[in-house]
Parts: C-alpha cells; structure tokens; sequence
C-alpha cells in the first residue's frame, strides 16, 4: 500500500535502479528519493502514513486497521481515497482489456 501511495502522490514508484537487483537492493537499503517540491506540501499526517507504510521491516509497517484508522485517512479523505483507489484499478482493467484486444 505504500508504493501505491508514494505513486499516486508522486507519479512514479518509490524505489529506483538498473535491474532487478539494483531495485531490490534499493528496497532492503529503504532508499527513497522524495522529491523535495512535492514532500515538502505534504501534510506531516500524510509523511507519516507512507514512512510508517514503507518500512522495510513488514513487522513494522501498518495494518490495514491501522492505516483505516490512521489520523491522514479519517472521515472525508478515506472516502476520496477509496474512490481514487477503485478509478485507478478499473482503469487499469480497461488498459489490460485494451492491450488483449490488440
């Protein structure tokens, strides 16, 4: 839940390289490039939520009780979220029905 979070909020996935092995040594180093005009408008809320959904130890990430209940997400934004969340899997079905087609 954390790439796709980092990903809606910055438009491509957090974690960088040449390779499989570049990217999975990206991943257990946890580096991260926030791009700093973006990061820096977030809400510390939502800085919260994608650190604490983005660590490396799976132990250490939320759950989906905690995320559902996390400060960022209550009432009103939960809501937004979900129905981005639901746009962007059916577009992704469309795409995929698309490319079959082709």
């Amino acid at each position: 839940m954390g790439i796709i979070l980092y990903a809606m909020l910055f438009g491509n996935l957090p974690f960088q390289g040449n390779g499989k092995k570049n990217i999975l040594e990206s991943i257990c180093e946890r580096n991260i490039n926030f791009p700093p005009k973006i990061y820096s408008t977030l809400s510390s809320e939502c800085k919260d939520l994608m650190n604490n959904l983005l660590a490396v130890n799976p132990i250490e990430r939320l759950n989906i009780n905690d995320v559902l209940s996390h400060p960022w997400l209550t009432g009103e934004k939960l809501y937004i979220l979900l129905l981005i969340l639901s746009s962007y899997y059916y577009f992704i079905i469309l795409l995929k029905n698309y490319q079959r087609r082709r």
